[in-house]
């Protein structure tokens, strides 16, 4: 991290403008309640000012009746604004409500203060554990030599081998009640920041289109090569590495049978002694997941479509541009075909008068 990066992210980051804000205590705290905590990813103009209509309200009565001034209508606006990069304020198809969705920086602005918070218990021995475990994927999955991924999987049975020896002669190891939060704690923190990734991935699919759009307008090449740059360029929409994450993802949550499991799994884990109080919106995070990865889905459809008719529009002009300039062409000719020979001749005299008609040489000239 250097001195200049820190100083533009003070200045330019909308997250770090948010902790900055003079508001930001109510801005945190009613974007948590309604974007993180109830995990809403779009709601309506007219819902959303209710609900912060009720909340200054609250604020002004316990705080004087001038705290914020201002109506809930005005604070979205400023929120919103472009200098303040807070809400994505947007129109649904078919719909002249706007309507409002968390930006990824209220994501880590949010995430930041909760980090702030002071926390009874921190494991850190499922994180060291998982830590390994990837490192083990990485290392196995990059492997091609046919002798090495035998090995690996010989050490895999052989462990699994020896933990049903000991299972057999009824030594079974357990989770102490240490290890059970620890490893609850990182599910937990996992969970929800995966859920607030899907706004920073939904973001640079945007910023992605932006960039794609801003090439297309500026392109001066053919549209054969405009095609294929475009179209078949790794940086399309869902050829994008992280289109391809996404993707991915996509597939493994639309498994019933994952979803199943993945439900079956927390229900038993939340019934623990151990966990004590689970947290409550983990009952409904495979949910959650599931629509936030839907709306992402949808937005890069959206995305994809609109670009294709941007992309049509651009190359239907050039068609055009190419037709007017051989329409010129065709009428041209035809007006000199219709002209006699001299005409033409004189024409052309006229237009280039420094042309002018060769003399042959005469014989024996120059010698």
């Amino acid at each position: 991290m250097e001195y200049d990066d820190v100083v533009r992210l003070r200045k330019h980051h909308p997250a770090w403008r948010l902790l900055r804000a003079e508001n930001a205590a109510l801005i945190l705290s009613f974007f948590d309640k309604v974007f993180v905590e109830q995990g809403i990813r779009s709601i309506s103009g007219v819902e959303l000012a209710d609900r912060l209509d009720d909340e200054l309200y609250t604020l002004n009565d316990r705080l004087g009746e001038q705290t914020f001034p201002k109506s809930a209508k005005a604070y979205l606006d400023d929120w919103s604004a472009t200098q303040a990069g807070w809400l994505r304020k947007y129109y649904p198809p078919d719909s002249d409500e706007p309507h409002y969705d968390a930006t990824p920086a209220v994501e880590k602005a949010v995430a930041w203060v909760h980090s702030l918070e002071a926390r009874s218990f921190i494991g850190t021995e499922s994180r060291l554990n998982t830590v390994c475990e990837l490192l083990r994927q990485m290392k196995f999955g990059a492997e091609s030599d046919p002798e090495a991924r035998l090995e690996e999987l010989k050490r895999r049975r052989l462990e699994l081998d020896e933990e049903i020896a000991r299972v057999e002669h009824g030594n079974v190891s357990v989770l102490d009640r240490a290890g059970l939060r620890d490893r609850y704690q990182q599910v937990t923190a996992t969970a929800h920041e995966l859920l607030a990734d899907f706004r920073e991935v939904e973001a640079n699919f945007r910023d992605l289109d932006r960039e794609l759009r801003q090439r297309i307008a500026v392109w001066n090449g053919a549209k054969g090569e405009l095609l294929d740059d475009v179209l078949g360029s790794r940086e399309s929409i869902a050829e994008s590495d992280q289109g391809r994450s996404f993707q991915a993802f996509y597939d493994f949550l639309l498994s019933y049978r994952r979803q199943e499991e993945l439900k079956q799994l927390l229900a038993e884990v939340e019934a623990m002694d151990a966990i004590g109080e689970p947290d409550p919106r983990m009952r409904r995070m495979p949910h959650a997941w599931l629509d936030a990865a839907e709306r992402t889905q949808a937005t890069v459809r959206q995305l994809s479509e609109q670009l294709r008719r941007f992309l049509d529009d651009r190359v239907w002009s050039e068609d055009r541009r190419v037709m007017e300039l051989m329409s010129g062409i065709e009428a041209r000719a035809a007006t000199l075909q219709d002209m006699s020979p001299s005409r033409r001749s004189a024409r052309s005299t006229a237009r280039h008068p420094c042309r002018r008609r060769r003399t042959p040489p005469a014989v024996g000239a120059g010698r």
